[in-house]
């Protein structure tokens, strides 16, 4: 992209209004006739007339990304959505009804009843339990299949026809990320990136809190139009996109200075060797992650303590996990901490799938949960900028897009996981985190060192992984 230097009038003031054009095609300077204007790519644009990120620049970030926290609200609400409601033996049930069973699957019907009524959660509406239990992660799956379908249709005509403004639950996460980093320049963009992920453990928490106090109104924003979909909806048309803030005409004007990155297909990917592995390393790391993260979030109703408590903890203990992988990312490397924060998730699943369920075992059980997800979320964070410094320049977005495949792919098997039962769901999800944190290995350390570009770039770096 490229911008005339004789075009740009200056950057928005603090006063502005979020609304308004960043650029006022109408108002061109004068230059002498016969000078060559000077070309600008938009980073430097960014750094000449506008600063990195100022006043205006935080303001756009901020409401941009709580798009991350509304998304939140419409992923997690399946937790209390989805749960199943304590019972009570129906008066005058006699034998009927046995209050020390663990579950209801063994007794007559018409001899208990849900406590909440019929309207608690969708397990008490539609019946969900028993044999029917295995809907609630089929529903679930389908859901994260929507989102991945979202994802790559939204993703993709936010970078042709509509731009950045969504209106999709499944490509709102990836539309508000780009769009809140556009305009932030680059020594700042990747602080920025990592910031935003921030917002989705405050959504979950803010879930939690409304989930408390409303209790049953918690289904009222699963339906659509709900609530979070339209606030979401308003949330972007307080701004323009700045892709499409600058006039075409002078996009237009030149595309010699600028380099545009493009990247080939999946061939090309897999016809190294280097390349191929890497790949494979990469796909099936955001694969087990993706399925961990989710599987962990989703468990909390598996572990019998209170729901609004454990989903407030895994929200804390994400945004922890966020803020120390950022702060500790350019100090140890990209390699320990892939090693080490899915090792740390897997040490605790495991233990958690041995303790019981009981008393204080609870308790722990439920710490363990929680530690699990601190360190499958510090992976997350690090796993979209780890990706894309292991491949050349010719094959990474191929590479990325791939990866965030096989991570939705994970998101959609973790209800089925949930479903199992108490113990298994923390078996599989260790296992996958010892996995992932062994293929890490097998990555090589990026930190300090230039991206690759051409094709066959890091041989060397190969043989000493």
């Amino acid at each position: 992209m490229k911008l005339i230097k004789g075009a740009i009038v200056g950057c928005p003031s603090p006063g502005f209004r979020l609304e308004s054009p960043l650029i006022q095609p109408n108002k061109v300077p004068e230059w002498e006739p016969g000078s060559e204007p000077e070309k600008l790519c938009v980073d430097d644009m960014l750094d000449v007339y506008c600063g990195e990120f100022g006043p205006w620049q935080l303001r756009h970030f901020v409401l941009t990304s709580l798009a991350w926290a509304l998304e939140a609200f419409h992923t997690m609400v399946m937790i209390f959505a989805d749960q199943e409601p304590a019972w009570r033996c129906v008066k005058g049930s006699g034998s009927l009804c046995d209050k020390k069973v663990a579950s209801v699957c063994g007794l007559e019907p018409g001899s208990w009843e849900w406590q909440g009524g019929s309207e608690s959660s969708t397990v008490a509406q539609w019946g969900l339990v028993c044999g029917e239990k295995y809907k609630v992660g089929l529903v679930q799956a389908l859901f994260f299949a929507g989102c991945m379908i979202g994802a790559g249709v939204f993703g993709r005509l936010s970078d042709v026809d509509l731009g950045r403004k969504g209106f999709s639950t499944g490509g709102v996460g990836l539309c508000s990320f780009v769009l809140a980093t556009e305009p932030v320049g680059p020594t700042k963009r990747r602080a920025a990136g990592m910031t935003t992920f921030c917002f989705f453990p405050t959504g979950i928490a803010s879930l939690a809190g409304i989930a408390y106090v409303f209790l049953h109104g918690v289904l009222f924003m699963s339906p659509p139009p709900s609530p979070p979909s339209f606030f979401s909806s308003s949330s972007f048309r307080s701004f323009p996109s700045p892709r499409n803030a600058l006039d075409d005409e002078v996009n237009d004007a030149s595309n010699d200075n600028c380099s545009k990155e493009e990247s080939g297909p999946v061939v090309d990917v897999i016809r190294s060797p280097i390349t191929r592995f890497r790949l494979f390393v990469a796909v099936t790391i955001n694969f087990t992650c993706s399925g961990v993260y989710y599987g962990l979030s989703l468990n909390v109703v598996n572990l019998e303590t209170n729901l609004h408590l454990s989903v407030l903890l895994n929200a804390v203990a994400e945004m922890l996990a966020f803020i120390i992988t950022a702060v500790l990312l350019d100090r140890f490397g990209r390699k320990p901490l892939a090693v080490g924060s899915q090792w740390i998730s897997a040490i605790f699943c495991l233990t958690g799938c041995v303790v019981g369920n009981v008393g204080i075992w609870k308790v722990i059980k439920l710490c363990c949960g929680v530690l699990g997800i601190f360190g499958m979320a510090a992976t997350y964070n690090l796993l979209f900028i780890y990706t894309a410094e292991i491949f050349p320049t010719v094959v990474r977005n191929t590479a990325l897009g791939s990866a965030t495949q096989a991570a939705q792919m994970g998101a959609i098997l973790a209800p089925l996981v949930v479903v199992l039962g108490r113990v298994l769901p923390f078996l599989v999800f260790g296992l996958c985190g010892l996995f992932g944190g062994l293929l890490a290995f097998y990555l090589p350390e990026t930190l300090n060192k230039p991206l690759y570009d051409p094709m066959g770039e890091g041989e060397a770096d190969w043989r000493i992984t």
